[in-house]
């Protein structure tokens, strides 16, 4: 498959996930709930995926298989209600992993389009066309050593010249020229970064720094994260 990249991690198109055997495989591992909780626990599965899909439908049903698996869980410590508590337990559990498998593929289509926010694909800013305007045109330099007075380009910033900033190896003097950059988001990222060490990608970097989604929106088109090299067993 062709896969593009979302600062610098690899992106799939909701098709591709959905072609692959082994994406349907991790994300179908909710159905082991109902499949191995034997009606007891079977509303599991329906609440992890109502959860992250807050779908209202997915939210009655983990109701509804909640209350069952109570019900026949109470009737089986009953004298006089083993049977009856049984054949409910075994109701719940056929049901709960028939509807499981009829809901799986609306849950994977929905698992597709919806990956982390940030790991969306973010497209370029288009470039202006026209005249370059005048704050970014050459001016003149003065006089230079022999008195000629060649016009010379403004010298761009560094981070400009050396491209994206790499979150790994940047000082506090470069993360302060981040957009919205202020000391506290600069000691954030240093402290971050000492006490973790270096980040592996954009998601350990948010799941360290903490930073919420506008701060790492802002900074993002700005910035790398070059993982360090693996010398063994990750953090």
């Amino acid at each position: 498959m062709t896969y593009g990249t979302v600062h610098g991690r690899p992106y799939r198109t909701p098709e591709q996930k959905l072609m692959s055997r082994a994406w349907r495989w991790r994300h179908s591992a909710w159905l082991l709930a109902p499949l191995l909780g034997f009606g007891v626990f079977s509303a599991a599965g329906f609440v992890y995926i109502a959860a992250r899909a807050k779908r209202p439908a997915w939210w009655l049903a983990a109701g509804v298989y909640a209350v069952l698996g109570l019900t026949g869980t109470v009737l089986a410590d009953a004298s006089d209600g083993g049977s009856f508590a049984g054949g409910i337990l075994v109701l719940t559990w056929g049901a709960s992993i028939v509807h499981g498998i009829v809901v799986n593929p609306q849950y994977l289509r929905w698992r597709a389009a919806h990956g982390p926010w940030y790991a969306q694909r973010v497209e370029p800013a288009p470039q202006p066309a026209g005249p370059v305007p005048h704050a970014a045109r050459a001016w003149p330099a003065g006089p230079g050593p022999a008195g000629s007075s060649a016009w010379e380009a403004p010298p761009a910033p560094d981070r400009d010249r050396r491209g994206p900033l790499d979150l790994n190896t940047a000082t506090a003097q470069e993360l302060s020229r981040l957009p919205g950059a202020d000391p506290w988001l600069t000691h954030r990222i240093l402290s971050a970064r000492m006490a973790h060490g270096p980040f592996r990608d954009l998601e350990d970097f948010v799941r360290c720094t903490g930073l919420v989604r506008e701060q790492v929106e802002r900074i993002a088109p700005h910035v790398v994260v070059d993982p360090p090299p693996r010398l063994g067993p990750g953090r």
